[in-house]
């Protein structure tokens, strides 16, 4: 495993997980590895059982700072000939076989090594919407609704660009003891629905941390006339 940036700049840190299989006398054997890191020289490494075929699953599952994480799973498949030659079949990353846009992601044989090149996008400066689901659930593990949350953050921001303060109630959004900010069910319903934003995601490799509390709360008559309010106003 090779994890660049640039063909020449190695990322260490990222984590891949990888599921190898192979037949030996007709039993399928299996090898996984779950977010092994690379190293500085941007490499992980492990030893290959030399079967007539080898199946390869490798997926990132981590990026390095100030990189985004590459959801592709690459499916290599692998065949050993008795005269040592090694044959590679793979997709989507195929080294510009048939994926043109990618010539230099991809699998190939390097002195006898099998090396998976994996380049690395920068993370945008654009901002960024964050995905939450807050479950609230009882000691017998059923889905409490009604239960009041302040969701804030003093550098994530909501929908109106404004400091993150927000109360919901879990159950309301149609999902039974669940609160959520879901961007794409914002954009379809915007009247119920909010959304978290984190602004300024930073230039190159800067790492930025962003902080986010989540309160449950007790349930007061101005909150609940709030409520009532609302769904009278939708109504």
């Amino acid at each position: 495993m090779s994890d660049k940036d640039d063909l020449v700049t190695p990322i260490q840190g990222a984590k891949y997980n990888i599921d190898i299989e192979w037949d030996i006398n007709g039993v399928t054997r299996t090898k996984t590895i779950r977010e092994r890191q690379t190293d500085a020289a941007g490499q992980l490494t492990t030893r290959l059982v030399k079967g007539t075929e080898v199946r390869m699953q490798v997926k990132q599952v981590g990026a390095g700072i100030g990189y985004t994480v590459d959801n592709t799973t690459q499916e290599i498949y692998l065949k050993f000939k008795n005269n040592g030659e090694i044959t590679i079949t793979q997709t989507p990353y195929d080294r510009g076989v048939t994926n043109t846009d990618e010539p230099n992601q991809g699998a190939y044989v390097d002195s006898g090594a099998v090396v998976y090149q994996h380049l690395n996008r920068k993370r945008s400066t654009e901002d960024t919407y964050v995905n939450l689901t807050v479950n609230k659930i009882d000691t017998n593990g059923a889905y409490v609704n009604g239960v009041i949350l302040n969701v804030k953050s003093s550098t994530l921001v909501d929908e109106k660009g404004a400091g993150l303060d927000v109360i919901i109630k879990t159950g309301k959004q149609g999902s039974d003891g669940s609160a959520i900010f879901d961007y794409q069910q914002y954009i379809v319903n915007a009247i119920n629905n909010h959304i978290i934003r984190a602004p300024g995601i930073g230039e190159a490799a800067e790492e930025i941390v962003y902080d986010l509390e989540i309160t449950e709360m007790k349930a007061d008559k101005k909150i609940v006339v709030q409520d009532i309010q609302q769904s009278k106003e939708q109504q």
